[in-house]
């Protein structure tokens, strides 16, 4: 009886486990931006390192961001020199942002940048294969042209909705360089 009763659970909780499309779409004023200063555990401002010339205008859905013009790196990194990528992800609920589950790490983000398997690789696709150089040398000028703010996420298989607001504090270590980015997204079932 007591295995009838467990097979029963452990279906019951399959059945509850639905398979969802999910689009994610990065909030429109602050898709990504620096971490404001009780984030930043950096010792180099984003902006000392990086210099966004970035123009965004909405998309025919008024939902989709479109960004066009260019990023230019600062500093010079040595070709072997590996990028540690940290990042954090929280959830808006409440009217404060909360811990989730998720975190992502990886000790050579050069590798994980270009890899097709992680979630961030179609916003990666839309850069031209001339710009995908990790880490890229200084005055580097990476030349945006259509890039959208909108990921799609198909067939997710959890339970319960992920459905909200989130924010991604993302830190990294560029040999003597760490800094913070942030990013701001909207996440539904499409």
């Amino acid at each position: 009886m007591l295995k009838i009763f467990q097979l029963l659970c452990i279906t019951s909780l399959f059945f509850h486990m639905k398979a969802h499309d999910y689009a994610i779409v990065g909030d429109d004023m602050s898709f990504i931006q620096p971490c404001d200063e009780s984030e930043d555990d950096g010792t180099t401002k984003l902006g000392e390192l990086v210099t966004f010339y970035l123009n965004h205008d909405y998309a025919e859905d008024m939902e989709t961001i479109v960004s066009n013009g260019n990023i230019t790196i600062n500093v010079g990194i040595p070709a072997e020199t590996q990028i540690l990528g940290e990042m954090e992800i929280y959830k808006w609920e409440r009217g404060h942002w909360v811990n989730t589950v998720f975190s992502i790490k990886r000790p050579d983000s050069c590798a994980a940048i270009f890899d097709p398997s992680e979630f961030w690789y179609p916003l990666v696709a839309q850069l031209p294969e001339e710009d995908r150089v990790c880490p890229p040398p200084k005055d580097r000028v990476f030349i945006i042209n259509d890039m959208k703010n909108r990921l799609e996420l198909k067939n997710v298989n959890v339970h319960g909705d992920l459905s909200g607001k989130y924010k991604a504090t993302i830190h990294f270590t560029i040999g003597n360089y760490s800094s913070c980015l942030m990013s701001v997204v909207n996440v539904w079932i499409i």
